[in-house]
């Protein structure tokens, strides 16, 4: 399972984010795009779309990634 890791962006900490982009939830997951756009389009990864511009909510994916206890994982 992959961990946040503690970036920050204008000095704001990662996790009290409201949003990040694509490329950066790819940057602190480790995940790639196409992951993330099919994780987005599965309904498990909460984004909003300003203008063009897809944000990703950041408590949606420390959420997806946070170790649920009782819940199967597998690597890939």
């Amino acid at each position: 399972m992959h961990e946040i890791k503690n970036s920050t962006a204008g000095g704001v900490p990662f996790r009290e984010r409201l949003t990040c982009t694509i490329l950066e939830a790819c940057e602190v997951t480790g995940l790639g795009r196409t992951k993330l756009y099919e994780l987005i389009d599965a309904g498990l990864l909460q984004t909003t779309t300003v203008g063009r511009r897809r944000l990703v909510n950041v408590d949606s994916l420390v959420s997806l990634l946070r170790p649920a206890t009782g819940r199967n994982t597998q690597s890939g």
